[in-house]
């Protein structure tokens, strides 16, 4: 049970990220968020990862905590 709920906080974190990379990168692209940080296409990417790797990591405590409700 408490598996399942971890898997869909994870998924929920994980799609809150992307949507957030999506939003920033798309701000940035505009021209409506001006910056000077050299670092910030490395932290959208990196943002990007995290996102995909939250998804992909809610995958197997989801499918755990419907096991967990059948048996």
């Amino acid at each position: 049970m408490f598996t399942g709920l971890m898997g869909i906080l994870l998924a929920g974190a994980g799609a809150w990220d992307l949507f957030y990379t999506r939003s920033l990168f798309k701000q940035l692209k505009s021209g409506k968020l001006k910056t000077t940080n050299q670092f910030m296409a490395y932290a959208v990417n990196v943002s990007l990862i995290v996102g995909i790797a939250l998804i992909i990591g809610s995958i197997p405590c989801l499918v755990a905590g419907v096991q967990a409700i059948m048996n």
